[in-house]
């Protein structure tokens, strides 16, 4: 049983950061699904960002976007990318997604970022170190839920 509401992904907002291969097939795939697409990736020229794509730089990704997947390696100056400071910007409710490695989310400030209520939701795919550490709250679920069930306890 749900008293929330499921959104349609037609009237939301999608952020990619990192268009790479992956990046760019997932904005590929959801333009026809998401109302609107937009993404970061300082690598790509403006001749090879998709036109179907708006560009924006971190802050504004997260400020415009209802759903944010990232897409982007693990080096030097992605790690510890998505900190308190880029998920302050987010936009109140979004949700994030992090497929690529689990050292590019700061996980405590993505916790603190759901306490605030700055995110409604977060999915992990990895985390910087697995297992999950003792020391880390207890709020992972190691099964995979539904966007349904992640909006439905949201609203």
């Amino acid at each position: 049983l749900s008293s929330g509401t499921l959104p349609r992904p037609a009237s939301l907002t999608l952020g990619i950061v990192g268009l790479g291969r992956i990046g760019k097939r997932m904005a590929h795939i959801s333009r026809n699904v998401f109302k609107r697409v937009v993404a970061y990736d300082p690598y790509i020229i403006d001749g090879d960002f998709p036109a179907y794509v708006e560009r924006r730089d971190l802050a504004g990704v997260f400020a415009e976007s209802d759903v944010v997947s990232l897409h982007v390696p693990l080096n030097a100056e992605t790690r510890g990318m998505i900190d308190a400071k880029v998920l302050a910007a987010a936009k109140p409710g979004a949700f994030l997604v992090n497929t690529a490695r689990g050292a590019v989310v700061d996980v405590e400030a993505a916790l603190g970022a759901i306490d605030a209520g700055t995110l409604a939701g977060l999915g992990l795919d990895v985390l910087p170190v697995e297992p999950v550490p003792k020391a880390l709250p207890r709020r992972f679920s190691m099964r995979p839920r539904a966007w349904r069930n992640a909006c439905s306890a949201a609203g």
